[in-house]
């Protein structure tokens, strides 16, 4: 017996077979789909492409395997919306979490109940990525919208729709809208009334809980079986935190892709006083999610193959980016990069910062920066870790995913920068296999999710030699005053 899991990424869809008998991935596909910028701040990203590229991904897998599948998960990207009207059809694009359209809405906000009036209440921090500054501007400048909306579903929600016909969503999705009270684990009904938005979201459920059936025009559309039942599903950042193995609390996972995320399972909502480390709930009652995010990091590496390496292609790049990284001396003999090329998130909260380059002499390489962003990201984490650190939460090990730990050279040095072990899951795809056993849990396949996921292998284990890690100590403290030095331009 297979469950299906789904994960709906920023920049792709990845599916995914996963044997629940002996928690092994038969099938993986992926599809890719656009990313739209009408204006330069703006990201949006069709729904109905989302679930095109759902429909070829199953199309590559053989029938016979398909027929196998019993249940099915999904996880998502977070905070963006799509509205549906009375009809079930989407009311236009999903604004995405990285639009900063609303950078003006979410200081707004800020005015009106002050940084720690938010923070307090719902563990974020006023920012564009959530969903009450998108709302507040469809309010302002798209109002239409709003009143034609029978419902607001997230990235995930949306599938999980588009496959029972109902709207659902769940706790991790819901306390990323900043209008959720993490502690009670309800609607802030004053943030709604206050800026005359109706509360549409639909009904909540835990993410393992099942919240409908495949339907059969959906299972002749799919090649799925009908009737096989859904998981209400999660959001990407918890779903890749437990595909990860890190089921106990100690143990951080690091996921880099278009940006990068830090995460941790926590006991409790962890309040930080200087308002600079989010937390939003976790898949489980009683559990919540260290959930601190980076700006731009995967992504920026993506633009300096685009605009540096028109020579390679992405896979020459990758071929060759350890060998050539590594004949480059830790500090980058000088040259550093600032990456806030989208602002700058955690831990400096500086939305309107943009990116820097610093210390090129003639005689540095492209290679030169890609080390220097390298270890950037590298410094970035460790400023996180730093503060979770002082607020008592022990990081034990550092559990690297996405496309960022697939470089040896870059874990190297995330090890030395951190002066942590770093640990890679065997399993590559870590939330959709996340997905897949949501899927299995709502089946009644599987007793918890927690102890199927702490099956979790690991393929590699890097600990920083004392010298190294000592060298990477004045760096860091170098980047660390450089970037806050950059960032007082903004």
């Amino acid at each position: 017996m297979y469950s299906l899991g789904v994960d709906l990424g920023t920049t792709k869809l990845k599916v995914l077979l996963l044997d629940i008998e002996s928690f092994k991935i038969i099938r993986v596909a992926e599809g890719y789909y656009r990313t739209y910028r009408p204006k330069p701040q703006w990201a949006e990203q069709d729904p109905n492409d989302w679930w095109r590229v759902l429909a070829e991904c199953l199309k590559k897998i053989p029938r016979e395997d398909l027929e196998k599948i019993v249940s099915v998960g999904v996880v998502s990207q977070r905070e963006g919306i799509v509205f549906i009207d009375k009809s079930g059809r989407s009311l236009g694009r999903c604004v995405i979490w990285m639009d900063r359209r609303c950078t003006k809405e979410a200081l707004e906000i800020e005015e009106e109940y002050g940084l720690e009036g938010i923070y307090y209440r719902t563990r974020l921090r006023p920012d564009a990525t959530f969903s009450f500054p998108k709302l507040l501007w469809f309010r302002k400048y798209s109002p239409e919208v709003l009143d034609k909306a029978e419902v607001y579903l997230q990235p995930k929600d949306y599938l999980v729709y588009r496959l029972t016909g109902e709207y659902t969503t769940d706790y991790t999705l819901a306390s990323r809208t900043m209008m959720f009270d993490i502690s009670k684990l309800k609607w802030i009904d004053e943030f709604f009334s206050k800026y005359d938005i109706p509360n549409k979201f639909p009904q909540l459920y835990w993410s393992s809980e099942p919240v409908g059936e495949v339907t059969e025009n959906t299972a002749c559309e799919l090649g799925l079986p009908k009737g096989i039942p859904v998981a209400a599903g999660a959001g990407d950042r918890p779903a890749e935190n437990f595909g990860a193995g890190a089921v106990k609390e100690g143990i951080v996972v690091e996921s880099t892709g278009t940006t990068t995320s830090v995460n941790s399972v926590l006991s409790k909502p962890l309040l930080d006083p200087d308002c600079r480390i989010i937390v939003s709930v976790h898949m489980t009652p009683g559990r919540w999610l260290l959930d601190t995010g980076l700006s731009s990091t995967g992504s920026l590496l993506e633009w300096v193959i685009d605009n540096m390496f028109g020579d390679f292609s992405r896979d020459e790049f990758f071929e060759r980016i350890d060998l050539e990284v590594s004949k480059i001396p830790p500090g980058s003999e000088g040259v550093k990069v600032l990456p806030f090329f989208m602002g700058a998130r955690a831990p400096w909260w500086k939305p309107i910062a943009r990116g820097g380059l610093i210390g090129l002499l003639l005689g540095h390489s492209r290679w030169h920066i890609v080390r220097a962003l390298m270890e950037a990201i590298a410094y970035e984490v460790k400023l996180v870790l730093d503060i979770v650190e002082s607020l008592g939460v022990k990081v034990n090990e550092v559990r690297c995913i996405g496309g960022g730990a697939r470089s040896k050279e870059w874990l190297k040095i995330k090890s030395a920068v951190y002066g942590k072990k770093v640990c890679v899951p065997e399993a590559e795809h870590a939330a959709a296999l996340t997905a897949a056993v949501l899927g299995a849990k709502a089946a009644g396949l599987i007793s918890s999710p927690e102890e199927y996921l702490s099956k979790v292998q690991l393929k590699s284990l890097m600990s920083p030699s004392a010298d190294l890690a000592e060298e990477y100590r004045r760096f860091y403290l170098e980047y660390r005053e450089t970037a806050k030095r950059f960032l007082e331009f903004f």
